[in-house]
C-alpha cells in the first residue's frame, strides 16, 4: 500500500509541476526563477510564460510533441539556461531564441535538428550542446559570427561533413581565411562521430582551444586502425560480479568484478556519449594496456567485448584509492573544474602532479600516438600515500596522425590551464615554485599556438629545475 501511495503522490506532484504555468497566479509566476517542465507531454508552451520575468533556468526536455516555442518567451529576459533535449518535434531552433540576449547556456541534445539557422541562435551563447542531432553542415559565415562568444561547443554524433567555410576577400575572390577563426573564444569542442573527410585545420590554431575530440570521423579511420591492442579480449562469461558499484561518469559505469582470480574494476562503456564512441575509447585503452601505470596512466588489463549482450568495456586494476584531484565543471562553470574550498597544496605535491601528468601525456602523444582530449583535474586520480597521480578516461581521445605536433600543443594548453588552477590552490609561501609555474603557464597558454613548448621541453626546461 505504501508503494501505491508513493506512486500516487509522485503523479500528483508531476501534474502540479506540469500545470504550473496554467494554474498559478500572476504573483506566484513572478516569483519563479527555475521551471522544470521536463516530460510534461507539452504540445505547446503556454503564452503565460511571459508572466515569469525572473525565470533563470527552464527545462522543457522530453516533450516529443512540442513543435516550437512561443514569441512570449522573449519576455523572460533573465533566462540564462534553457534545456530542450529529446524534443524531436522541433526540427529547427525556434526563431524567438535569436531575440534572447540573456540565454548563455543552451542544451539541445538527442533531437531532430538538421540545420542551424543563424537567426535563431541566441547572440550571447557561451555553452551550446547539440549532441546527437542530424546537423549536416556548419558553414555559414553568419552562423560563426553568432557563435563567436561560445566557449564550449558540443557537436558529437551529428552528420557534419562541412565545418567552416572560406571567407571572401575584399576583391570578391575566396580568401585563405576561414570562418573558423571567428571562434576565438572557443575552449572545448566535441566533433566526434561525424562525417568529416578532412580535419578543419584552422581549429588547430585557435588561441583558446584546449579540449578537442574528432574521433570517429572518416579522415581518421586509417590512423585508428593502427592502434593494436596489447591485452586480451574477454566476454561477460569470464567475469564474476560482486555487486559493488565503484562509480559513474559521462562515458560509462564502473563496477567491481572478479576475473582470472583477482578483483578488477570494469568500466562498461556507453555506446554513444557527448565525447565519442565506445569503439574509439576501447581502441586507445587496448593500445595503452597494462603498461599504463608505468607511465602515470590508468590503462587496462583486458578489453570486454561481449557479442551476446553487446556490452563493451575495459578491465582495469582496482586502485586502492578513489580520489579525483577535483570535481568536473557544471554548465555554470563551463570549463573550470571545481576544487575543494580551502584546500592548500604543498609545493612537493604540485610538482608531482605536473611531472606525472606531463609524463603521461608525453607517452600518449609520442609513443601511442593519441591525444587525451579531456585533460582536466577531474580525470586525474590521486594516490594519497605516494602523492603521485594517474591520468584516466579516454572517452575523448583521438589518434593524432599527421596533426601530431598541432594536437600536442593543444594539449599543452590544457597543462597550462591545470597549472593556473593549481596555483590558486598552492601555498603562496612557495615563492620559487610559484615564479617557475607562472612563467610556464604563460608559455603553455600562449595565443600563438606554435610558440608553445612541447611536453619534452616542459619536462626538461622547466619541471626538472625544481628539486
Amino acid at each position: 500500500m505504501s508503494s501505491y501511495n508513493n506512486i500516487t503522490k509522485k503523479r500528483k506532484v508531476d501534474v502540479e509541476r506540469c500545470e504550473i504555468l496554467t494554474k498559478s497566479t500572476a504573483q506566484e509566476l513572478f516569483k519563479i526563477t527555475e521551471l522544470n517542465l521536463k516530460g510534461c507531454s507539452l504540445k505547446n508552451l503556454p503564452p503565460s510564460i511571459q508572466n515569469v520575468p525572473n525565470l533563470i533556468k527552464l527545462d522543457i526536455s522530453d516533450n516529443p510533441d512540442l513543435t516550437s516555442l512561443p514569441s512570449e518567451l522573449k519576455f523572460c529576459n533573465k533566462l540564462d539556461i534553457l534545456f530542450a533535449s529529446s524534443c524531436p518535434g522541433m526540427t529547427t531552433l525556434p526563431p524567438v531564441l535569436g531575440e534572447m540576449t540573456s540565454i548563455r547556456r543552451l542544451g539541445w541534445r538527442d533531437g531532430s535538428l538538421t540545420v542551424l539557422d543563424p537567426n535563431a541562435i541566441p547572440p550571447n551563447l557561451i555553452h551550446l550542446i547539440l549532441t546527437n542531432n542530424r546537423i549536416e553542415s556548419l558553414s555559414s559565415s553568419k552562423l560563426f559570427e553568432k557563435l563567436q562568444n561560445v566557449r564550449k561547443l558540443m557537436l558529437s554524433h551529428n552528420r557534419i561533413s562541412a565545418f567552416g567555410g572560406s571567407v571572401a576577400a575584399a576583391d570578391g575572390s575566396i580568401g585563405e581565411d576561414s570562418d573558423i577563426k571567428k571562434l576565438e573564444n572557443l575552449e572545448l569542442l566535441r566533433l566526434a562521430g561525424n562525417k568529416l573527410s578532412k580535419m578543419p585545420i584552422e581549429l588547430l590554431s585557435l588561441p583558446k582551444l584546449t579540449w578537442l575530440t574528432v574521433a570517429g570521423n572518416p579522415f581518421l579511420e586509417k590512423d585508428q586502425f593502427r592502434l593494436t591492442p596489447i591485452v586480451p579480449i574477454v566476454s561477460m562469461e569470464a567475469l564474476t560480479p560482486t555487486g559493488i558499484h565503484l562509480g559513474e561518469g559521462a562515458s560509462g559505469t564502473v563496477k567491481l568484478y572478479k576475473w582470472a582470480g583477482r578483483e578488477v574494476a570494469v568500466k562498461l562503456i556507453h555506446g554513444v556519449t557527448s565525447d565519442g564512441r565506445a569503439e574509439d575509447e576501447l581502441a586507445v585503452y587496448g593500445a595503452v594496456g597494462d603498461r599504463g601505470m608505468d607511465h602515470s596512466i590508468v590503462g587496462c588489463v583486458a578489453l570486454l567485448e561481449d557479442d551476446n549482450s553487446g556490452k563493451k568495456g575495459v578491465l582495469m586494476e582496482r586502485l586502492p584509492y578513489d580520489k579525483d584531484l577535483a570535481l568536473p565543471p557544471t554548465i555554470i562553470e563551463v570549463t573550470k573544474d571545481r576544487w575543494e574550498k580551502g584546500k592548500i597544496y604543498e609545493a612537493r605535491f604540485v610538482i608531482n602532479v605536473l611531472r606525472d601528468v606531463v609524463k603521461a601525456l608525453r607517452y600518449l602523444h609520442n609513443v601511442i600516438g593519441v591525444a587525451h582530449g579531456d585533460l582536466y583535474a577531474h580525470n586525474i586520480k590521486v594516490d594519497p600515500k605516494s602523492g603521485h597521480v594517474f591520468l584516466l578516461d579516454f572517452g575523448a581521445s583521438y589518434v593524432t596522425g599527421e596533426f601530431a605536433a598541432e594536437a600536442e600543443r593543444l594539449e599543452v594548453r590544457a597543462v597550462g590551464v591545470l597549472i593556473g588552477e593549481l596555483l590558486d590552490q598552492m601555498d603562496k609561501k612557495e615563492d620559487s615554485l610559484h615564479k617557475l609555474l607562472v612563467t610556464l603557464k604563460g608559455k603553455c597558454v600562449d595565443d600563438e599556438v606554435k610558440n608553445r613548448p612541447t611536453f619534452k621541453q616542459i619536462e626538461e626546461k622547466y619541471l626538472s629545475k625544481y628539486k
